[in-house]
């Protein structure tokens, strides 16, 4: 036996039989998914079709930029920046990773090898020292909100801001047609490694390469056993979530509500996911899903959430957008245990990420679902996104990280509005593991979504999470 496979052994061994029995059920399809051929390089720069997820989006970006369109970032540097030595490597990145200087046709036909990566540097000897963390995130959500050409680029800038002597911030901001947040780990990492001038072994595949192979593989029949598993979990499926919304309604505007879940109870969460062979993730679903399903008077809802895309080995260092929306259908009965709707999720969000490989698009076609209202998903309304690469990108990108004063704050990436699907929806949460805590925002259409109602989503889905931490055992309508 490999090496490899004696320590994968060694490590199912150690888990619990509930977690060891998802893990090999996790593998087996990442198994089956190799299955779909290799992912074998092109010409550098070919016009290609665009990807399922850029298709899926790009008809409503070249009609205009949108809070969605960008995903934004900022790391906070140390002292002695070289500024020259990082603007050359953000410029040498874009170099490495040709979808980063991807352009777009009228007609969504794809071109590599666009203008080199944008870069400014601003300096705030102006603004009073106490003003400057502010301005810092004045400018990053700024960055994010200036619009860009699609068809001239570039689709990702950076901007080196001055707070002072000794302190620097970077921020991003690049266009989710040419990024994902795992898209950003791999930026960051490798970041850090050019401006320290090390040497990097050119990627082995590009963007486009996947592109093309994806499209391959669609017209060849190879994603065809995994999609009929979707169409069988997806019949008949209702994604309104029925929330009680007034007639009508207005064009999508953003809304959010600060959202943290304290330490303790965050960590009484993990300790409840761990004993259920379950992730964090899956105990935030079957709340989610609980608090969604009392709003509304639905037994079952429909759930989005962002998964990676990226079931193979050879795409784990392939910048681009990868992640695909994955929707979750959670059937809830108030009688029961939490711990039953937790074990009814895992299951779902389970057997959802095995075959996150199937482009969404593929499915809209078999399911045929009724067109939905104008910029909206046809099979959820509503999201969940648990974020577990903050803290952990800084860390591993580790630009300047590790020469932080002690006595200051990393200035993690930013939560962007981060819409899975491409489109707008009723209601989302989003969440980072930050600290022990979980923090983040509940994000709302208020277009269509009163405040007052979102609001009370917040303070309900506090209170549940609060509740199971207390009493997982306990029957849901209780809790709720």
């Amino acid at each position: 036996m490999p090496a490899a496979d004696e320590q994968a052994g060694a490590r199912l061994e150690r888990l619990s039989p509930a977690r060891r029995a998802l893990a090999e059920r996790l593998l087996a399809e990442r198994g089956r998914a190799r299955d779909t051929g290799p992912v074998r390089r092109g010409p550098p720069d070919p016009p290609a079709p665009p990807s399922f997820q850029q298709a899926r989006i790009w008809p409503r970006e070249r009609h205009g930029h949108r809070a969605t369109s960008l995903v934004p970032s900022a790391l906070r540097l140390g002292a002695d920046v070289d500024l020259d030595a990082m603007e050359a490597a953000w410029r040498r990145l874009g170099e490495r990773h040709r979808g980063l200087r991807t352009v777009f046709a009228p007609d969504g036909e794809q071109r590599a090898g666009g203008p080199e990566l944008a870069f400014e540097r601003l300096d705030l000897d102006g603004v009073p020292p106490e003003e400057r963390a502010a301005e810092v995130e004045r400018q990053s959500r700024a960055l994010a909100e200036e619009p860009m050409d699609l068809a001239a680029g570039p689709l990702a800038r950076a901007r080196l801001v001055r707070l002072a002597p000794d302190d620097h911030a970077l921020l991003i901001a690049v266009h989710h047609l040419v990024t994902d947040a795992w898209s950003q780990l791999v930026c960051f990492r490798e970041l850090r490694a050019l401006y320290r001038g090390g040497g990097l072994p050119d990627p082995p595949l590009q963007y486009a390469d996947y592109a093309a192979w994806q499209r391959q593989a669609a017209a060849e029949g190879r994603f065809d056993a995994r999609l009929e598993h979707w169409v069988r979990a997806l019949a008949d499926v209702d994604p309104d979530p029925a929330l009680p919304l007034p007639a009508g309604g207005g064009p999508f505007r953003l809304g959010l509500l600060d959202l943290e879940v304290p330490a303790p109870v965050a960590e009484a969460l993990r300790e409840i996911a761990r004993r259920s062979g379950a992730s964090s993730f899956m105990v935030l679903l079957a709340a989610f899903a609980a608090v969604l399903g009392a709003a509304g008077g639905r037994d079952e809802v429909v759930v989005g959430t962002p998964a990676a895309g990226r079931t193979r080995g050879d795409l784990e260092q392939v910048v681009g957008f990868f992640a695909n929306p994955l929707p979750l259908r959670v059937r809830l009965d108030r009688a029961a245990p939490f711990a039953g709707l937790l074990a009814h999720a895992r299951g779902v969000a389970a057997d959802a990420f095995a075959r996150q490989d199937v482009p969404l698009d593929l499915l809209l076609g078999r399911l045929d679902p009724p067109p939905p209202p104008p910029g909206r998903t046809p099979l959820f309304q509503a999201v969940l996104v648990l974020q577990n690469v903050g803290e952990r990108m800084a860390r591993r990108a580790g630009a300047g990280h590790e020469d932080r004063r002690p006595d200051e704050p990393a200035l993690y990436p930013f939560l962007p509005f981060y819409s899975p699907a491409g489109a707008a929806f009723d209601v989302g949460v989003q969440l980072i593991e930050r600290g022990g805590a979980l923090a983040g925002n509940l994000e709302y259409d208020a277009g269509r979504v009163p405040g007052d109602l979102a609001e009370a989503l917040r303070e309900r889905l506090l209170r549940v999470l609060a509740g199971v931490a207390a009493r997982p055992d306990a029957p849901l309508g209780s809790i709720l």
